[in-house]
């Protein structure tokens, strides 16, 4: 078999329509997680904060007490990334380890010193900095909305269910005033 028939014949096998738009997915994912976390990092550059770190006084503050590995969960990390973030948060005086009646399992709380942080940050977010949002504004000066999730919503759902889903919009819900 020649080189040229080699490769049509992978095209036909293997470039199925899920295929290209798993593949798509994926690139489009990349590139808007690229925006995100460019954002994300200058958001807290002033704090000193990792995207982690942040993302954790935000669960520990939602959760009001929760594992390592309930934090890893709803956070996507690593629990080796949760512990060693956590560490670095209680060495600053924003979280406090606590053991519960099982003394093998710890909880992750917010300090008070963690929430003043935590709405520091808030309150230096604008939305009009932000590179993803620049991309948004077409969509919403066009249509008079920003797009709807609610595709994105169902497949994460089912790849990580329905638990992180209602986790994610309660915090949608949270007021931090």
């Amino acid at each position: 078999m020649k080189k040229g028939e080699y490769m049509k014949e992978i095209r036909n096998d293997h470039c199925t329509e899920d295929n290209i738009f798993l593949y798509r997915l994926m690139l489009f994912s990349k590139a808007l997680w690229k925006a995100v976390e460019k954002d994300w990092e200058n958001w807290l550059s002033p704090f000193n904060l990792t995207i982690n770190e942040h993302h954790i006084l935000w669960l520990a503050y939602i959760s009001r007490g929760a594992t390592i590995t309930e934090i890893s969960k709803l956070g996507v990390m690593h629990q080796s990334t949760v512990f060693s973030s956590s560490k670095r948060l209680k060495g600053l005086g924003y979280l406090e380890f606590r053991k519960g009646t099982d003394k093998r399992i710890t909880y992750i709380h917010i300090t008070t010193e963690g929430e003043r942080i935590l709405f520091k940050t808030v309150e230096n977010f604008n939305p009009l900095e932000k590179e993803i949002y620049s991309g948004v504004i077409p969509f919403k000066n066009t249509f008079g909305k920003n797009p709807e999730i609610i595709e994105i919503q169902s497949i994460i759902k089912h790849i990580y269910g329905k638990e992180f889903l209602d986790f994610i919009n309660q915090t949608s819900k949270i007021n931090i005033n």
